[in-house]
């Protein structure tokens, strides 16, 4: 096996550790898949998971459900409760997005709980993160039952209402 001169292997660890100084704080690695105990729903997309004396934030993946101060938002956050709060979950882990959460799929006993809020109209589908067809029939199926948030003639999306609300910004 061929070895490094001195000079490729000072090359080589600055190379590292100036690409370590420009890693964003939320590029830490990711874990595999676990079970935990949802302790703390903090809107309809965003939950605290306790999983071995560790606390999880986990924002629900390929989901946004309205702002707690927007309309439908604290019922957008009863419905998630009303699945998951105080319940065992199965977390499937994506990355962590630039607050530091963990962005992931959680299960409950075998269902998929971000499903579920698209599915019950409690949120909105992001098909430009899932690439999904059959989630994005279970959001055209929610509207069309005017379940939920549809209800409303035109609710508006959670990203419409964080950019007309500077404090989200």
């Amino acid at each position: 096996m061929p070895t490094l001169g001195v000079s490729k292997q000072i090359l080589l660890s600055l190379l590292c550790a100036s690409a370590m100084a420009v890693a964003t704080p939320y590029s830490k690695p990711v874990p595999g898949p676990f079970h935990g105990f949802v302790v703390g729903i903090i809107d309809g997309d965003t939950v605290k998971v306790l999983n071995r004396s560790r606390y999880h934030m986990i924002r629900l993946a390929y989901i946004d459900a309205p702002e707690l101060d927007q309309k439908h938002g604290p019922e957008s956050m009863r419905c998630l409760q009303r699945l998951i709060y105080r319940k065992t979950v199965f977390v499937r882990p994506l990355y962590y997005d630039r607050y530091e959460r963990l962005v992931a799929q959680i299960d409950i006993e075998k269902v998929n709980a971000n499903i579920l809020m698209v599915k019950l109209g409690c949120a909105w589908h992001l098909y430009r993160y899932s690439q999904s067809d059959l989630w994005q029939d279970y959001h055209n199926e929610a509207k069309a039952a005017k379940k939920g948030l549809w209800k409303d003639h035109r609710p508006i999306k959670p990203s419409t209402y964080r950019r007309r609300h500077s404090r989200y910004y």
